[in-house]
């Protein structure tokens, strides 16, 4: 699998919605579209513009990459939906990782983590509850050491993240006199396509491509 080939990723699973494009070694075009919740109306265009303004084509070797939660129901729901139909028209390979995950890489990318140091993402899940993950920082990468869990707030409140970096959109919610936050509150679709280029993850296929939502959906 080549770190060159195009990868077209994008997110929209916390209600914004963004788009990238990477080819021979960069990202050559991206969209970040803030407003909250236009997802089904926009995602498509978007990437639609993209590939109109990059000249790169959705064909083979290019890969497509997404994410699975967790966070907004209808967000999450909405890019799998676009990824399981770009990859059945395509035929092109299908890749996805978890919000939290993509949360913890963008810290790494902003140079906010040493190598080895614990880094903490954290989501808001509204009624006062938290989506929580561990990684740690290991040459450029990062690996998980725990797996994704659905925190009540006033646990997460009451325990200790010294030496930790956190990141994630729940700054509001965690006093971190004893860490450090990460200050990149959205998720980032450049950063997913820079993080394909850079772990070179195994493709899904469409029966492993599933939701994350550690919570039922409403």
């Amino acid at each position: 699998m080549s770190s060159f080939a195009p990868i077209f990723a994008f997110d929209c699973a916390l209600g914004t919605c963004s788009a990238a494009i990477w080819h021979d070694g960069a990202v050559v075009a991206q969209e970040v579209l803030a407003q909250r919740n236009q997802q089904t109306a926009q995602l498509l265009p978007m990437i639609e513009r993209l590939i109109a303004a990059s000249g790169v084509a959705l064909t083979a070797p290019a890969r497509l990459a997404t994410t699975l939660g967790p966070g907004s129901f209808t967000g999450i729901r909405i890019g799998l939906a676009v990824m399981r139909g770009l990859g059945l028209a395509t035929g092109l390979p299908m890749h996805a990782i978890s919000t939290l995950e993509l949360f913890a890489w963008q810290a790494v990318e902003a140079a906010a983590v040493q190598d080895g140091q614990q880094i903490v993402s954290i989501i808001n899940a509204h009624r006062k509850q938290l989506y929580v993950q561990e990684f740690v920082a290991q040459a450029g990468m990062i690996i998980a050491t725990k797996d994704a869990t659905l925190c009540e707030l006033a646990d997460i409140q009451q325990r200790s993240f010294k030496g930790c970096v956190l990141a994630g959109d729940a700054m509001d919610d965690i006093p971190a006199s004893e860490a450090s936050w990460h200050t990149d509150t959205q998720l980032d679709a450049a950063a997913l396509a820079r993080y394909m280029a850079t772990h070179q993850p195994e493709a899904l296929s469409r029966a492993q491509l599933s939701p994350l939502y550690l919570r039922a959906p409403d």
